[in-house]
């Protein structure tokens, strides 16, 4: 066939992505899908419309799934029971794109793992029922960063 392909090159360095995604983790969660859902959609109902984000954080055999809007001064907390291992931690990730991954995942639970605060977090179907995984990275910021996004 008569294809022409053509591509520019950037000037400069590209960019340095392998410190993005870590295989560091400092928890690990397992939880069910139904459950993890339902969480996660009932904060969104509380969210903020122009930042739509939820804290997650660990609370004894569970997840507290907060979620806030200022506009309203509407806050909801939603506690999840699962498997946790590993450290504390207290994180914020933008609640749709959680949802829609969590939709795709076929396994009746899943896995999260969690790297830390401005690293990824994994969402992976559950490996020992599941003949593939599906491990996607969504960006986790402090609850500081999240309050000067609000202000904005």
């Amino acid at each position: 066939s008569n294809i022409k392909l053509f591509i520019r090159l950037t000037d400069g360095d590209f960019i340095k992505y392998g410190g993005i995604f870590t295989s560091t983790t400092i928890s690990k969660i397992r939880v069910n899908k139904q459950d993890i859902l339902g969480g996660i959609k009932r904060a969104l109902l509380y969210s903020d419309n122009k930042t739509p984000v939820m804290e997650l954080k660990n609370k004894d055999s569970g997840i507290i799934i907060n979620a806030e809007d200022k506009s309203t001064n509407v806050k909801s907390a939603d506690i999840i029971r699962c498997d946790i291992s590993g450290e504390a931690f207290d994180i914020s990730v933008e609640t749709k794109r959680i949802i829609d991954i969590v939709n795709v995942i076929k396994s009746e639970s899943l896995d999260i793992e969690i790297c830390g605060i401005g690293k990824p977090i994994y969402i992976k179907q559950d490996t020992q029922n599941a003949s593939e995984i599906l491990a996607i990275a969504c960006a986790t910021i402090s609850r500081e960063t999240l309050e000067q996004i609000k202000q904005w």
